[in-house]
């Protein structure tokens, strides 16, 4: 009874508000939780805690992105069908650059962790995403995965310009097939990680110190993604 109990008020909490969470983000964000389609929201990790930077944290270069979670698939093309989960940035944090997800992972225990995360962040309606997810992240992401490199899709706004839900996430995912991490960005967190205000929005993160290296308003040039392979090789 007391579980049935428990469970009714963290369904209420969860659809009572919606957003992102914040971990270690703005006062009054740390209780502020998603709302989530029927059977598919999952159960806090509860006193699990995954080791993240002490910071001081920023939004400038340099400076060392907060532990925000956010919802969504770590793999929607593979696992759709288990929904959304809670995915935190902590979840990536590689300080060894060779570090390998636990048993408590959202992702595959045993595998290895990435040296460095491109985050994309997208809108539903933005014709340039639409072309990017389709046409241009596949390639770079078969390329640099092997070697470190992992991506991060954040989706902010649905088709309509209202902030994204995760119906909006699970359109988009089965859309484009999507097979890297996915979550929805509803309050525009990480885009603040550096004040932008345009799609795509681009962020690389080294996963070592989860600092972050470099900031792009638009599609990417070349010279992005040779900063990126600096980040996987530790180079930079």
């Amino acid at each position: 009874m007391r579980n049935d109990v428990l469970f009714r008020c963290l369904v209420l909490g969860l659809t009572a508000a919606f957003g992102l969470i914040g971990c270690g983000g703005d006062e009054g964000d740390g209780n502020v939780t998603p709302g989530f389609p029927d059977q598919t929201g999952q159960l806090p990790r509860g006193s699990w805690a995954l080791p993240y930077p002490a910071g001081p944290f920023g939004i400038s270069k340099g400076s060392i992105a907060q532990n925000y979670e956010l919802i969504g698939f770590p793999n929607a093309k593979e696992k759709i069908g288990e929904g959304v989960r809670f995915i935190s940035f902590a979840e990536f944090y590689n300080p060894t650059g060779d570090g390998v997800f636990p048993e408590n992972s959202v992702f595959p225990a045993g595998t290895p962790k990435p040296k460095a995360l491109a985050i994309i962040i997208s809108a539903s309606w933005c014709g340039p995403c639409q072309y990017e997810a389709a046409e241009v992240l596949p390639g770079l992401r078969a390329e640099y995965n092997p070697i470190g490199g992992e991506f991060l899709l954040a989706l902010a706004e649905g088709i309509s310009g209202s902030p994204a839900t995760p119906e909006d996430l699970t359109k988009w995912v089965k859309k484009f097939a999507i097979d890297y991490p996915s979550v929805t960005d509803p309050g525009g967190k990480l885009a603040a990680l550096w004040e932008s205000d345009s799609f795509p929005a681009n962020i690389i993160i080294d996963t070592r110190t989860m600092a972050i290296v470099q900031t792009y308003a638009g599609p990417p040039p070349a010279t992005y993604w040779k900063t990126f392979e600096k980040v996987i090789a530790g180079t930079l």
